[in-house]
């Protein structure tokens, strides 16, 4: 009889044992699940801290960071109910660092959207039109399911479903205005007001040698052709925003070119251009991201950046241009990195060539210092350290080719820095044969500056930037009679030159 108490007593601690076994075993994976999902959102949050550079938010996130770690070390130790509450603790910090870091980027298109949603019941309602009411309803939809995410902390859902409502709710908005006869009008005027701007601009703007005069122009012929586009495809609403966007653009191009602007007004409107350019650039390399919350979120900060550099400009607020502008080239730079997801061989191969030059750069300024009088050499150095200088900036931007290019200009005006030092092989030149060189490459420039169009390659308008700034240091050079870095130049642009040439073959 004791035998076989025994035995159940024996049987039952198994089965309690193995009970427990299980019941272990299934909770401390879904634990482990749970601490992934809350080390992402951390993950998130710290990215969103880094870019937006709040500093009330980083003692949350630390003190986040730290709770996530001691809950992974007491799973592993099995002490699964306090290492729940530490993730639990953790979640919470993460969540209030989130609504501080997400509240004013938030606020601002929160605001446009209600505006929208204000404009769109105003109009789509009494259409009578299916298919934009649907869009709206869809939107007051998504809008709904975005606060309720907010509040409930799933923050990267919520801004996907953000995302969504300002899509349809716009979208509701033109069907209706696109199929008003009156807005077809308006954007046939809106192009034709612009064509005749063109016409009155053009030729003030091609005698310009500012590169910030040449790519704001540039950046305005894009916009109207984007606009001709969406007014050929029927969205007239668009086309009028954008054709809108080119002459405003355009306008201050012509002020540009005219003179009518200082030194800290000209840079402005070269970083408003860069960044339009860069802006550009990077949306062609995330259309295979559109699902990715992380990097839509960042690029719909940066174009609300943009838009706020551009009304800057407008109010003539210079100091808030430039902040807008580097502000989104910090993001930039963030979503490139989240693109690239490390660094590839190319990268590391450039960046060696650029230390590299950077030491032979040294070098030949510690040599400089000894001579007197060598003022062409400082100024081949200097030239040398502006390409350097745009070499790093195209490798940040992974145009990898561009930047090799870039190296190969510092590293011809560097040897010619170093052979004027060693005087070695200098051959007297006169100011007559520069002169006449000079108007040879001006007419080479002409002959090929007529091929280019928005339909060559991307890349012909940048050899054709090169080589006419190239000439134009060698003008700036001949008349301070510095005729051996004149040549130099020359040489430069008749390269720049035959690389176009290669193009149109």
């Amino acid at each position: 009889m004791k035998l076989k108490l025994y035995i159940i007593l024996i049987v039952l601690l198994s089965i309690l044992f193995l009970d427990s076994l299980i019941a272990y075993s299934q909770s401390r994976q879904p634990l482990k699940q749970k601490w992934n999902s809350v080390s992402r959102k951390l993950e998130f949050a710290k990215e969103l801290q880094a870019s937006f550079n709040n500093r009330s938010t980083i003692k949350l996130l630390n003190t986040a960071e730290l709770k996530l770690g001691r809950a992974r070390n007491l799973i592993q130790a099995r002490r699964l109910l306090l290492a729940n509450q530490l993730i639990n603790d953790a979640e919470s910090l993460i969540n209030q660092a989130m609504r501080d870091l997400l509240g004013e980027p938030v606020r601002k298109r929160r605001e446009k959207l209600n505006e929208k949603i204000q404009k769109a019941k105003d109009i789509v309602r009494k259409s009578g039109i299916q298919e934009a009411n649907d869009l709206l309803d869809n939107g007051l939809e998504n809008k709904n399911i975005t606060e309720q995410s907010f509040k409930t902390g799933e923050f990267q859902k919520a801004l996907g479903h953000f995302r969504q409502a300002e899509f349809q709710i716009q979208k509701s908005i033109d069907i209706v205005k696109n199929r008003d006869k009156s807005t077809e009008q308006k954007a046939k005027e809106e192009a034709q007001r612009f064509d005749q701007l063109v016409a009155q601009s053009k030729l003030t703007i091609s005698k310009s040698t500012d590169q910030a005069v040449q790519k704001n122009y540039r950046s305005a012929m894009k916009l109207s052709q984007k606009a001709e586009k969406a007014r050929a495809e029927g969205n007239y609403r668009l086309a009028i925003d954008l054709y809108h966007q080119a002459t405003r653009l355009l306008l201050r191009t012509r002020d540009l070119a005219e003179g009518k602007t200082d030194r800290f007004v000209t840079r402005a409107y070269e970083e408003v251009a860069a960044l339009d350019e860069l802006i550009d650039n990077i949306k062609q390399r995330i259309e295979p991201f559109e699902d990715n919350e992380r990097i839509q979120f960042f690029m719909s900060h940066i174009e609300q950046l943009q838009e706020d550099a551009h009304k800057a400009l407008e109010a003539q607020d210079y100091k808030l241009v430039l902040l807008n502008t580097q502000y989104a080239r910090d993001l930039i730079e963030r979503v490139h990195k989240k693109l690239r997801g490390g660094r590839n061989e190319t990268y590391e191969l450039i960046n060696q060539e650029l230390n590299q030059l950077e030491v032979d750069l040294n070098d030949i300024n510690a040599r400089l210092i000894t001579k007197e009088n060598n003022e062409q050499a400082k100024i081949l150095l200097i030239y040398a350290r502006l390409a350097k200088a745009k070499a790093e900036e195209l490798l940040i931007e992974q145009k990898y080719r561009f930047a090799r290019e870039s190296i190969l200009v510092a590293n011809r005006f560097a040897f010619a820095a170093d052979r004027l030092i060693r005087k070695q092989n200098i051959q007297e030149i006169s100011s007559e044969l520069i002169w006449d060189n000079i108007q040879a490459v001006e007419k080479d420039i002409s002959v090929v500056q007529s091929k280019v169009t928005e339909l060559t390659r991307p890349d012909a308008q940048v050899y054709l930037d090169h080589a006419q700034k190239m000439l134009n240091l060698a003008r700036e050079n001949l008349n301070r009679n510095y005729l051996y870095a004149a040549e130099v130049c020359i040489e430069a642009s008749k390269s720049a030159i035959e690389k176009l040439r290669t193009i149109f073959k």
